[in-house]
């Protein structure tokens, strides 16, 4: 039963009930809260700011590796005799060739470019069944171990990079995998059935998961950059030129339109007309949510309304000055974004901002297309005006330590005199600090 308690070394070295099913290498833990798969791929993982936040990115050797059993139809015949004709090197391409039949199994690996023509010209309807290789657009199930709850395992769509090395990931969705890109590795799994693969787009996949399943607040959101871009896009002093503007609202909605979701771009005429005509980066925004909802016509023949919400920004109005007072209460009436600044609390994972309520509106797909659209947007936008921090944005000046030493000598003041209180001592004052001789200590 224990080795370990034996006498005999002989006995301690052959190992018990107990050796078989304790510690990593055990039963419990090596078989069955675990085990090793096939279609399955493993990587450290790197930020891509350029994928859909649905995306996964995977490297070509990885595609190579990873297949996926399509039997041969009059719909996708020429495109599976050319991945044939490709053979395992090529991307894409296939590893093997069964017949249903029978259930001979051809690896292509090694064979010559005569004989797999041969073999791509013998593919028959409704016979054959060839291993491809791993294509964009698949869905993959990507998980972070440890795997605390449901969103830890989600269902992306792949995306084969050919010049990367690791699996790329766009931020919004570290907070769901409690994921950082410090080293951190993901695991990759290839769904092998049809009915795998409806599962994972209709249950598991990533825009499904926009909530937390025990308390229902969101958990996708942008981070980071992606706050500075839209803090400064969206304030009250952006304004972007015909061009800026275009390219801008192209970049948003661009997977949109390459995958023809959406038709002619709805545009909004400028906010100033002289000297020149200037659009706002509030008005980027409301372009992007009339295309991504893309009922402007249905609306206005109903007569209804688009997305209408309120709610305070997480940044304080104060900050933006006497000309900035109502910035830190955003405003979208009929999918404009009116008034305030975009930060943290409107497409972050924070509870009743823009995108959540975006995404009880209109659907999680539709949010899902928004977090894509905001995050493209933002980068560029923070590609073309920068934003530095320099050491002296760092030190603290005379000024600000003075106001930071009063503030901490009058709370312990304050301090002093609550004490007092408390103990009954009547009529006591704490003495004011020497700010001057503070000064000269330090």
């Amino acid at each position: 039963m224990d080795s370990s308690m034996a006498s005999k070394n002989a006995d301690k070295e052959q190992g018990g009930v107990r050796q078989l099913l304790e510690k990593k290498e055990g039963m419990f833990r090596m078989k069955m809260m675990g085990k090793r798969v096939n279609y399955g791929g493993r990587s450290v993982i790197s930020p891509d700011p350029y994928i859909t936040t649905d995306q996964i990115g995977v490297p070509a050797f990885m595609a190579k590796r990873l297949t996926f059993p399509e039997s041969v139809s009059s719909f996708n015949a020429e495109r599976l005799r050319i991945a044939v004709r490709n053979g395992t090197k090529a991307h894409p391409g296939a590893n093997m060739v069964e017949d249903e039949e029978t259930g001979q199994q051809i690896h292509l690996e090694y064979l010559n470019d005569e004989q797999r023509e041969g073999i791509a010209n013998l593919l028959n309807v409704g016979r054959k069944v060839v291993y491809r290789h791993l294509l964009t657009g698949d869905p993959l199930l990507v998980n972070r171990q440890p795997t605390l709850h449901k969103p830890s395992i989600m269902a992306h769509s792949c995306r084969v990079l050919p010049k990367e090395q690791t699996l790329r990931m766009h931020y919004a969705n570290c907070s769901a995998y409690n994921a950082d890109f410090d080293g951190d590795e993901m695991n990759i799994h290839l769904p092998q059935s049809y009915q795998a693969i409806a599962e994972a787009n209709g249950i598991m996949a990533t825009h499904r998961q926009y909530c937390v399943p025990t308390s229902g607040k969101p958990l996708r959101g942008l981070i980071q950059d992606s706050v500075i871009a839209g803090v400064h896009m969206t304030g009250k002093d952006t304004f972007l030129d015909k061009e800026q503007y275009n390219q801008l609202v192209y970049i948003g909605l661009r997977e949109l339109i390459e995958t023809d979701k959406i038709g002619k771009i709805i545009t909004l005429p400028p906010t100033m007309l002289k000297p020149k005509p200037l659009w706002t980066g509030k008005q980027v925004i409301s372009t992007l949510l009339k295309n991504i909802v893309n009922r402007e016509k249905e609306y206005a023949a109903k007569k209804l309304t688009g997305l209408n919400v309120s709610f305070k920004s997480k940044l304080n109005a104060k900050e933006w000055g006497p000309l900035g007072t109502e910035e830190g209460d955003v405003v979208v009436r009929d999918n404009e974004h009116l008034r305030g600044t975009l930060d943290k609390s409107a497409f972050g994972a924070t509870d009743y901002g823009l995108v959540h309520a975006f995404y009880e509106v209109y659907g999680s797909q539709k949010a899902g297309e928004l977090l894509t659209s905001l995050a493209r947007v933002f980068t560029v936008f923070l590609q073309q005006h920068g934003f530095t921090c320099g050491l002296d944005d760092l030190v603290i000046d005379r000024s600000f330590n003075k106001k930071r030493r009063m503030a901490i000598e009058e709370g312990l003041r304050q301090g002093m005199k609550g004490v007092s209180e408390f103990c009954g001592v009547q009529g006591f004052e704490p003495k004011k600090m020497n700010y001057s001789n503070r000064v000269l200590l330090q």
